[in-house]
């Protein structure tokens, strides 16, 4: 039996982790350019992208909390062969990602949208606070789980 690297052989909140973190990060490079707070209000489309990624993230995250109750447990072909012990431990802890998120991002959403102009170096930190935390969960994952062992 050969193993096999790459997207497709994650678990579906490694995936979900995945895409949030890219998505972060091209998020971070479009909208840093305008969220500079000395440059005056950002346009009207940055605050839109942003709502845009927030609810997309609680949409998938949503998607993917379903799948994980219905079929996590399940023994999957991966990269590293687990345990029973090991694929309940990690589905727990999936779980309460999911759950986690499901309550996060809309009270995010209520509280950021519409963002007060005086909040400018607020949201200058957190899309900085984004890219840093994004780059860092794609180098974290590519070096644990996408990469192929030597």
């Amino acid at each position: 039996m050969r193993t096999r690297y790459g997207l497709r052989h994650l678990r579906p909140a490694r995936r979900t982790v995945f895409f949030e973190s890219v998505a972060a990060l091209v998020l971070a490079i479009i909208t840093m350019p305008f969220a500079y707070p000395r440059l005056g209000d950002p346009p009207q489309w940055v605050q839109l992208l942003g709502l845009a990624f927030l609810l997309g993230s609680l949409t998938i995250s949503i998607r993917t909390w379903r799948v994980v109750m219905v079929g996590s447990l399940a023994p999957r072909r991966t990269a590293h062969p687990t345990s029973a012990e090991q694929r309940l431990r990690q589905h727990i802890g999936d779980e309460r990602r999911f759950r986690l998120a499901a309550v996060m991002y809309p009270v995010t959403i209520l509280l950021l949208f519409p963002l007060p102009p005086e909040w400018r170096w607020f949201w200058f930190c957190l899309t900085l606070l984004g890219a840093v935390l994004g780059a860092v969960a794609l180098v974290r994952m590519v070096r644990t789980e996408l990469r192929i062992p030597k």
